[in-house]
């Protein structure tokens, strides 16, 4: 994953790297002073979320499954519910199949 990544950022970090070098900071078009500009504050947003003191990577994959843990816990209460209703009505349709037969 991180090689493919390299290989499709790589290009992009070289030309940006390479107009850097030659001075196109005051006179660069401002479409292109502006994709600078976001590719460095991309990269500090990345940094600051994935680094810190307190944990790594795992800390953002666990803040970014937040909402799922959230839906399991508050849908897995209702399914005690659902699987007794569930069982009575096979049950009870199993047994009027029965007796009309």
């Amino acid at each position: 994953m991180r090689g493919q990544r390299s290989l499709l950022l790589g290009p992009a970090r070289l030309c940006l790297r390479l107009l850097l070098l030659l001075g196109y900071r005051r006179r660069c078009p401002p479409l292109l002073r502006g994709l600078v500009q976001r590719w460095r504050y991309g990269k500090v947003c990345l940094r600051s979320l994935l680094y810190n003191s307190f944990g790594g990577s795992d800390t953002a994959v666990d803040a970014a499954f937040e909402p799922v843990y959230w839906l399991v816990d508050n849908v897995i209460r209702w399914f005690g519910v659902v699987f007794v209703v569930l069982v009575i009505v096979l049950t009870g349709s199993i047994v009027a199949i029965a007796y009309l037969c």
